[in-house]
C-alpha cells in the first residue's frame, strides 16, 4: 500500500481536476489492519497436550471410565486458555475440575441458543425498555454509533447486545444464567471479575448501551452464528468530555468441520493431519486456501463484508473504534471479553453451529463418577449425516448472498421463496429478545 501511495501522489498532483480529492480520500481512507494473534499457538502445542492428557487421565479414574474424552467444547475451551492457566488446571484434583469443565457446553449452549419455545416473556413481566433515544433527550448506544455499523458504516444499523439479552431475560434463563456462574469465572472471565454480577443479579440486567453495538443487519445475523469475532484491544478518553474511545478488532472466525466423533481423541491430535490447526484453514470473509471443487472454500466464499464509503473489504485484523460514555467503559470492556471468549470457542469446536445439541445428561446429572454414560449429549441425527461427516446445513443461511453476482442472488432468492414457510406465532407484545438471533 505504502508503494501504492507514493506512485499515485505524483499522478495527483500533476493532474488537478475533480478527481484528484477522490483518489487522495481512497488513498487515506485505508482501514487500519494490524495483525491478529493466532487463536492458538502452535509452539505451544505440545505442551498444551502433555497439560491435556493430564486431565484426561484424572478425569477418566475418577470417573471410573476409561473411555471417557472431551467434548469438542471443553476441549476448545481448554486449548483456548493461557498456557500458565491451562498448567494449573492440570493441578487440580479430578473432582473439581469434573465440576469446571462439565457445564462447558450448558455454556455455550445458553450463550448461542436459538429461539426457544416457553422462554420468552412479555415486556410487562420483565419490565424491559426500548433502547433509550434521542427523542427523549438520552442518547442511546446508536447516537454514540451516529446511527451506522460500527464495522462497514452502512446505515440503519441493527442494535445488537454482545452478551445476548436472552442471556437471563426471563426467570428460566435467569436460573440457568446463575448456576453457570464456576464455569463463567473459571473459563470466560473478563479482567474485571466484579462486573459478572451484572450477568445474573436481575432480569433484564443486560439491556443497556454498554451491552450493545451497532451492525448492519447481515453482519448482525453472521455475528450470531459466530462467524465473526470482536477483539477488545484497548481503551483510551475521547475528546467529548465524559466518553471514551475503545478500540476494537474485527476477526473472522474459523469456519470449523472439527472432529468425526463425539469425543476428542487426544492421540489423534498430535497428527497434524488430524489435530485442530486444520479447523483453522478455512476462515470466513478471506481468500480460499484450497483449489475446487471444495465445499468449505465454496462456503466461505459466500461470507465477505466491505466498508460502504470506500468499498474496502474487511479482513481480520481490521480496527474500528467504538465511543461509549466512561463511566461504563470497563462494563463495555467486560461483554466484549466474554463475547470474545465464547465466540472463539464456539467457532473452533463448532458449538455455534447446534447449541441446542450441547446439553445433556451429563449437564443436568450432579453425579460426577460413574460410568460416564453419555447417552443424550449429542445427536448423530443432526450433527454427522449418515456418511460419519459433518453436517453443514446452516451455512445455507435461505438468503442471498450480499456479495454474489446478481444472477446468483436472484437464483438464491427464488429458491427461498419457494421453500415452505411456517406461520408465524402471533405475540402480543414484542420482547426485545424477538427482534434478535439468539437475543443478540
Amino acid at each position: 500500500m505504502e508503494d501504492l501511495h507514493e506512485a499515485m501522489d505524483p499522478y495527483i498532483k500533476r493532474h488537478p481536476n475533480p478527481k484528484r480529492g477522490l483518489k487522495q480520500q481512497l488513498l487515506e481512507a485505508k482501514p487500519d489492519i494490524r495483525p491478529v494473534t493466532p487463536l492458538l499457538p502452535i509452539d505451544e502445542m505440545e505442551t498444551r497436550l502433555e497439560y491435556m492428557q493430564k486431565i484426561e487421565k484424572g478425569q477418566r479414574a475418577f470417573r471410573k471410565d476409561p473411555s471417557w474424552g472431551f467434548e469438542p467444547c471443553q476441549y476448545a475451551t481448554l486449548m483456548n486458555l493461557p498456557l500458565e492457566k491451562l498448567a494449573k488446571h492440570a493441578q487440580y484434583d479430578a473432582q473439581t475440575e469434573g465440576l469446571h469443565i462439565k457445564p462447558i457446553g450448558k455454556f455455550m449452549a445458553h450463550f448461542f441458543q436459538r429461539e426457544q419455545p416457553g422462554e420468552r416473556c412479555e415486556l410487562s413481566q420483565v419490565g424491559f425498555r426500548e433502547p433509550a433515544g434521542s427523542s427523549l433527550g438520552i442518547p442511546s448506544s446508536k447516537d454514540y454509533d451516529k446511527h451506522r455499523c460500527v464495522v462497514t458504516g452502512s446505515a440503519n444499523p441493527q442494535d445488537c447486545y454482545i452478551v445476548p439479552l436472552t442471556w437471563n431475560s426471563t426467570p428460566e434463563l435467569l436460573k440457568i444464567a446463575k448456576s453457570l456462574t464456576v464455569v463463567t469465572r473459571v473459563f470466560f472471565s473478563p479482567d474485571d471479575i466484579h462486573i459478572f454480577a451484572h450477568l445474573c443479579d436481575e432480569l433484564g440486567s443486560l439491556d443497556k448501551d454498554w451491552n450493545i453495538v451497532n451492525l448492519s443487519p447481515q453482519l448482525y445475523i453472521w455475528w450470531s452464528k459466530g462467524y465473526f469475532g470482536l477483539k477488545y484491544l484497548d481503551h483510551k478518553a475521547d475528546e467529548e468530555p465524559g466518553m471514551s474511545r475503545a478500540e476494537l478488532q474485527f476477526v473472522w472466525m474459523p469456519h470449523s468441520h472439527y472432529g468425526k466423533s463425539k469425543r476428542i481423541d487426544l492421540d489423534k491430535e498430535k497428527d497434524k493431519a488430524s489435530n485442530i490447526r486444520v479447523c483453522l484453514e478455512h476462515m470466513f470473509g478471506g481468500e480460499t486456501p484450497c483449489s475446487p471443487p471444495c465445499d468449505r472454500c465454496t462456503a466461505i466464499s459466500k461470507v465477505q463484508a466491505h466498508r460502504v464509503r470506500d468499498h474496502y473489504t474487511i479482513e481480520s485484523g481490521y480496527v474500528f473504534p467504538v465511543v461509549r460514555e466512561t463511566k461504563d467503559i470497563e462494563k463495555f470492556k467486560a461483554m466484549i471479553q466474554l463475547q470474545w471468549a465464547a465466540i472463539c470457542v464456539g467457532s473452533m469446536s463448532g458449538a455455534a453451529n447446534y447449541p441446542e445439541l450441547l446439553v445433556g445428561d451429563e449437564d443436568d446429572n450432579d453425579n460426577d463418577g460413574g460410568s460416564g454414560d453419555d447417552s443424550g449429549d449429542y445427536s448423530d441425527d443432526y450433527y454427522y449425516d449418515d456418511s460419519g461427516d459433518y453436517d453443514d446445513d446452516d451455512d445455507n443461511d435461505n438468503q442471498p448472498s450480499l456479495v454474489a453476482p446478481v444472477s446468483n442472488r436472484i437464483e438464491d432468492w427464488l429458491e427461498s421463496v419457494q421453500e415452505p414457510v411456517q406461520e408465524p406465532v402471533q405475540a402480543p407484545v414484542q420482547n426485545l429478545a424477538e427482534t434478535r438471533f439468539c437475543g443478540w
